[in-house]
């Protein structure tokens, strides 16, 4: 796609122009009354991104990017976080027990069933 920006977190290429001045917006809805589109389909906004005048928001996951920014795609939010083990459980449970925040026999039976899931 020639006159598309691909976005570098989704690899879409649902992206749009992104401005943040008022004279950019209201010159953009100038050029859509008249015909222009103030997109990316657009070759002058393409010239402009590979320049860096303009950043470009991402349509399906909101990235706002400009031609520089790197994804590290090693390391996506999207992976489920790690549960947190028996050992740092316990830990915790005992920390709650200490500030006086889980009684003595709440803490007792909770340790139990912790103790059981080994």
């Amino acid at each position: 796609m020639p006159n598309q920006v691909q976005c570098p977190k989704c690899l879409k290429f649902k992206t749009q122009p992104y401005t943040t001045g008022i004279l950019e917006r209201e010159s953009d809805f100038l050029r859509a009354l008249v015909g222009q589109r103030p997109g990316f389909e657009n070759p002058r906004y393409v010239t402009k991104f590979k320049a860096g005048e303009v950043r470009a928001k991402c349509d399906y996951c909101g990235l706002i990017f400009d031609v520089n920014t790197v994804v590290d795609r090693s390391t996506s939010s999207e992976q489920p976080a790690q549960s947190p083990t028996i050992e740092e459980r316990l830990a915790r449970l005992e920390q709650l027990r200490k500030k006086g925040l889980v009684t003595e026999a709440e803490y007792e039976r909770k340790r139990e069933a912790l103790l059981r899931e080994l």
